[in-house]
């Protein structure tokens, strides 16, 4: 089996993407006579007795540690005040619950009550009825009499 056939080959004017950034994968010797080879003519700066070369050609990270905590720490901000939210959200809907249930409470107690009192109000009326009844009766055999006499 040919080993050069199952390779990819990108077509005419592409390129690799994983090698978009190859020089960043180099190692330090290949670093070192990168920038050897590109630092021929370039200026090199001269600090108390050592040489540094320029960094102008070197890669660069695309942002500084302090951008990158600065970034961490907007972010954990960001996830603070969004669980702020979802607490205070979730405690408003909690009060809502609870004042909901209270005021079911209160018109449940208020309907008992009325029941109550239109039960014994019945109850009354249904005792007093009874009592006048013997009453009533004597008053109206006594009547009755009355009448046949005065016929």
């Amino acid at each position: 089996m040919d080993v050069s056939s199952n390779i990819l080959t990108p077509y005419e004017g592409e390129s690799y993407p994983h090698r978009r950034h190859q020089t960043n994968m180099a190692t330090g010797t290949q670093n070192q006579n990168r920038i050897q080879s590109q630092g021929a003519g370039k200026s090199s700066k001269s600090t108390g007795g050592t040489s540094q070369r320029s960094r102008s050609n070197s890669p660069q990270r695309g942002t500084t540690q302090a951008e990158r905590s600065a970034r961490a720490k907007r972010a954990a901000a960001t996830r603070q005040r969004n669980q702020a939210k979802r607490t205070g959200a979730q405690t408003r809907s909690q009060a809502r619950s609870t004042a909901r249930g209270a005021r079911s409470t209160t018109h449940g107690a208020a309907r008992t009550t009325r029941q109550r009192a239109r039960a014994e109000s019945t109850r009354l009326q249904a005792a007093v009825t009874e009592a006048q009844r013997p009453v009533l009766v004597s008053v109206g055999a006594a009547l009755t009499a009355r009448d046949g006499v005065v016929e």
